[in-house]
């Protein structure tokens, strides 16, 4: 999950990109790198009176940062796990967002692994009931 909020940082408020990876295997710096390069990209495209943006500033200007986060123990809640970070992420953003918060997050405790499977039983049942919705209107079209 990638996050662009405004941290202190140096005493300074700027944008950062926060990496959280719930299976801990990613290199954040690649990673991070690739998004940067991305938003770099889209700056020079779009900001046509400042093409010449060097580099080595848009990195100075957006770090990243690495959060110590719950992990997943399988291979398939990666989505879940997105999920429940940006509903907790959300639910402890200081009071404003341009308010400060402590770098890098360390957020291991953030919430209970249980509460992912619950997050996957109430999105199965979301699913399932949309799609038999879905099935009674296409019947009650057919007849």
């Amino acid at each position: 999950l990638i996050s662009w909020l405004n941290a202190s940082i140096e005493n300074q408020k700027r944008p950062v990109i926060l990496y959280l990876d719930s299976l801990g295997a990613s290199k954040s710096a690649s990673v991070c790198e690739k998004i940067r390069s991305f938003l770099l990209y889209e700056w020079r495209h779009k900001k046509h009176s400042c093409p010449d943006v060097d580099e080595k500033i848009w990195n100075k200007f957006l770090p990243d940062y690495g959060c110590k986060v719950p992990v997943q123990n399988n291979l398939t809640d990666c989505g879940v796990f997105v999920l429940e970070y940006i509903e907790q992420f959300l639910q402890d953003i200081p009071a404003g967002i341009d308010d400060d918060f402590e770098l890098p997050l360390n957020k291991v405790n953030w919430f209970p692994i249980e509460c992912i499977n619950e997050k996957r039983l109430k999105i199965r049942e979301i699913v399932e009931n949309l799609a038999w919705e879905q099935y009674k209107n296409n019947n009650n079209n057919n007849n």
